[in-house]
Formats: structure tokens, sequence, C-alpha cells
């Protein structure tokens, strides 16, 4: 049985067992979306909010945030956003919570090691770069760059820009 939060002329907002749905009735433009706000306060906050996921303790039948995503102002920046987890070993509180996942609208983060057993060969999506802050090691095995290929390093002048990265140097293997 659904419960009819809210109905209007953009949307039905409704509540079926266990879920919340939202079903837009606006045919173009907006898309349905979810909204959470909250006041930037300077020098403390960068406003934003979160959705969270919280499970019932089955030893002491209280609500734990487990996982949570948020969303916030950052200065010059724009938003940025961040996953976080509940670490391992059972203690629930924000000491025990760490970001795995961190962006903003020049990078995203990986605060954790990525595993993707799908993106060897045959998966679509091989790794040909790396990135060591200052520097970006690029693989190349176009023609003319020898037998085993070469590696071309750019100074990335602080910036995720390719436009304006500058080469610095070529690196070539020797065959064994």
């Amino acid at each position: 049985m659904s419960v009819i939060l809210d109905d209007n002329d953009r949307g039905t907002l409704m509540v079926e067992g266990n879920e919340t749905m939202m079903t837009s009735k606006v045919v173009e433009g907006d898309a349905a979306k979810f909204r959470v706000r909250a006041p930037v306060v300077p020098g403390q906050s960068g406003g934003g909010g979160a959705y969270s996921w919280d499970v019932r303790d089955h030893v002491d039948d209280k609500w734990k945030e487990v996982q949570l995503i948020t969303g916030a102002m950052n200065g010059a920046r724009g938003g940025e956003g961040k996953l976080i987890v509940l670490m391992e070993g059972g203690v629930i509180d924000d000491a025990h919570q760490k970001t795995v996942i961190e962006w903003d609208s020049t990078k995203v983060e990986f605060k954790v090691p990525i595993s993707a057993p799908g993106l060897g060969v045959g998966g679509g999506g091989m790794v040909n770069r790396l990135y060591s802050g200052r520097f970006v090691y690029q693989l190349q095995d176009d023609p003319p760059s020898g037998p085993l290929g070469r590696i071309v390093v750019y100074a990335t002048h602080g910036t995720l820009d390719e436009s304006q990265w500058t080469a610095v140097g070529v690196l070539t293997p020797t065959p064994l």
C-alpha cells in the first residue's frame, strides 16, 4: 500500500513499504532530485548536507551510522563531496569513519586501493598513466617508440588540465 506524502503538478512523493519514491511529472527539463539544504557558515562549515545509511545494532538496539555521502561548498573550488564508510572493528562513531572517495570540480581522489578485476585484458580499460604529483608518466607504444614503447614524462605545473602540461623527458626501456 502506498502513502502519498505530496502530490503536485511537478511530481508525487510517496512511501511504499520500506521505500520512499518520487515520481516526476515533468516531461522535459529538470530531472527529479532530492535536495539537502544547509547554510554556509564562513570559517566553520561549507553548508551542504549528507545522505546517511544507518543500521540497528543487534547488541544495544541503537541506530548507528555506517556510511554517508556528503556535499558542501569549498571556497573557490565550488562544490565538493565525499563517500565515507565505517572502518572495520565494530566501533561506530565519527573517529572510526573513513573517507574513501573525495571529489570537487578539479579532481576525484580515491583514499583506498582500487580493486577492478574487470578492467584487465579484454575488460575495457587499461592504465597507461602514473601520477606522482609534480609529474605524469605516460606509457606509449605508438611508433617510433621502440620495441618496448616509451614513457614520456610531463610536468603538471600543479594542474590536471593536460593543455597546461609540458613534456620534460622520455624514458626508453632496453630489451633484456
